[in-house]
């Protein structure tokens, strides 16, 4: 039998163990471990599976600290799956309920979060809510989440208490594969950091982008689709050149010289001029000159020039991450010399 199942979740070592996980990656599976963990913190489970509940309460809890509440040491717990299309929903001790937005790799929509958070104040106004979007994927900003009041719960902070409750002597299998399935994703995602270039898949990438967050301000990411089969992206330094918007971007490889037009214009006439402006201001800081070898297309983004080898790296062919970063310093540097 030939089992289909997500690239994300394909691991080296399934030959020798596998993993219920890997062909359980969607977010409604998720959900049910997670559910399940939860149910584990009740005051009842403490006699079962001393140490499964000790695990379940240290989830609770973590969830509960995101909100400022607890420790609490004998709660009351209620799960349940779905209730009004919510995801989770977790009561506490007569006292609060937990909604749980839980993803994988998709993003959270405003609207329908919302809509989460009126229906759950609406059915128990006697509780004080506390939504939480929990997230085991990446994305670039949890703005949209934030704003409507939700706390971001995401992976590092799971890997953080089931990495616990396996120190605690947790024995069970369903606990065990979730915690190798979360870990082999975060090491994928931070292979960056010591897989060769050649090899980065588009977790490295991903991971690459998220450390450049913390180092370039305003960056964002995402993947970008087009007719080739699309790409991630990284975007970031956006700048007014009289009418026109300026800005770098990183295509999961070329770091390109991009610029936005909007409405009708002189396309070509603009590209061309912005890209005389680029190289004036590199001769000026003693830059290499830049060019584009792209088929010219019309549009509203549109990219002027490209840096084809703007990524350093050791002689093992691994990231060189400060010299990278001092290439993406002098394309910001260059394209602040030609405004």
């Amino acid at each position: 039998m030939n089992v289909q199942t997500h690239p994300l979740a394909q691991s080296p070592v399934t030959k020798a163990r596998p993993n219920l996980f890997r062909f359980a990656p969607s977010e409604l599976s998720q959900d049910a471990f997670l559910g399940w963990l939860l149910e584990w913190a009740d005051h009842t489970c403490a006699g079962v599976d001393p140490a499964l509940h000790r695990a379940g309460l240290r989830f609770l809890n973590s969830l509960l600290a995101e909100h400022g509440f607890g420790p609490l040491d004998d709660p009351r717990v209620e799960v349940r799956a779905q209730e009004h299309r919510i995801d989770l929903t977790c009561r506490v001790n007569g006292d609060f309920l937990l909604l749980i937005e839980d993803k994988t790799d998709t993003s959270e929509r405003g609207k329908p979060m919302a809509d989460y958070l009126s229906k759950a104040k609406a059915m128990c106004p006697e509780l004080q809510v506390l939504p939480v979007l929990l997230k085991t994927g990446d994305q670039s900003s949890y703005e949209v989440a934030r704003k409507l009041g939700y706390r971001t719960y995401l992976r590092a902070d799971l890997l953080k208490v089931l990495e616990a409750g396996r120190e605690d002597g947790v024995v069970s299998d369903i606990f065990t594969d979730f915690l190798r399935h979360l870990r082999r994703r975060e090491d994928a995602v931070q292979s960056f950091r010591h897989k060769p270039l050649a090899d980065w898949t588009d977790d490295a990438w991903r991971g690459f982008y998220m450390q450049l967050q913390l180092d370039v301000d305003g960056l964002s990411w995402d993947y970008v689709a087009n007719p080739s089969g699309g790409f991630l992206a990284a975007w970031w330094h956006r700048r007014a050149w009289g009418d026109h918007t300026p800005y770098l971007q990183i295509e999961q490889g070329p770091l390109c010289f991009k610029i936005e037009v909007e409405g009708a214009a002189e396309h070509r006439k603009i590209v061309d001029g912005w890209l005389a402006s680029l190289n004036r201001a590199g001769d000026g800081l003693g830059l290499p000159r830049i060019t584009n070898g792209r088929r010219f297309r019309a549009g509203t983004w549109m990219t002027v020039a490209t840096w084809d080898d703007w990524m350093v790296s050791t002689g093992d062919g691994r990231l060189d991450y400060a010299a990278t970063l001092a290439n993406l310093q002098r394309a910001e540097a260059r394209l602040e010399a030609a405004l």
